[in-house]
């Protein structure tokens, strides 16, 4: 028998196999060159999961507004127009009055002031419902999920977590009320009588509309 007719008996099997494999592994290699960050994370648990886009159902009114395009504002996420709005501000109030709305700290040097809570979602919405902060030795109004401008990404708290943020004859409140309008910002909600939150403000130019 000749060596040809050797070759031809070898199981088409064999070549199956191998190509499939070739072509896995392949694929997984461009898979890693086009998205470098992925890992493992079974071999790494502690890798965060960061999503393309970050984005979240919104509600207003007691509606769905659809998907809510986020972006991280130091340690919260607001709507996109609302966050690129705040940017503006906290440069114009770093600029003019000293006053850093990203990250300010007092005089000892402790985190005095930043944009504590803006986008929620519904789950955060009903937990935070269900047990209100108390501020000043006061209960927070707390809105109905999903009637809450929070969760439609367009409200701003801006404070701290451990005491008061401001009152009203602070510096802070009295040059966001003098300048917050001019980047859209809004505090009449924050100021109503059933509220009273001085560190309330809300961003309308970027409410979403109903789907």
């Amino acid at each position: 028998m000749s060596a040809l007719a050797k070759r031809d008996d070898t199981p088409i099997w064999f070549f199956w196999f191998f190509g499939a494999g070739a072509l896995g592994y392949g694929g997984y290699l461009l898979y890693q060159f086009l998205f470098p960050e992925t890992e493992d994370i079974m071999s790494n648990p502690s890798t965060p999961i960061i999503p393309p886009a970050l984005q979240e159902e919104g509600f207003r009114a007691g509606r769905s507004v659809g998907m809510v395009q986020l972006m991280t504002v130091g340690p919260t996420v607001m709507s996109i127009p609302t966050g690129q709005a705040y940017l503006a501000m906290a440069a114009a109030a770093l600029s003019e009055a000293g006053i850093d709305l990203i990250n300010g700290r007092d005089a000892q040097g402790r985190k005095a002031l930043y944009p504590l809570s803006g986008f929620r979602t519904m789950a955060q919405q009903i937990k935070i419902k269900a047990n209100p902060p108390v501020v000043g030795g006061r209960i927070s109004a707390v809105a109905t999920p999903g009637k809450s401008n929070h969760q439609g990404g367009v409200a701003v708290d801006i404070g701290t977590a451990v005491a008061p943020p401001y009152g009203p004859e602070s510096n802070v409140f009295q040059w966001l009320t003098k300048n917050a309008a001019r980047f859209g910002f809004d505090h009449k909600e924050g100021a109503s009588p059933s509220v009273r939150e001085p560190w309330h403000w809300t961003h309308l130019a970027s409410m979403l509309p109903f789907v």
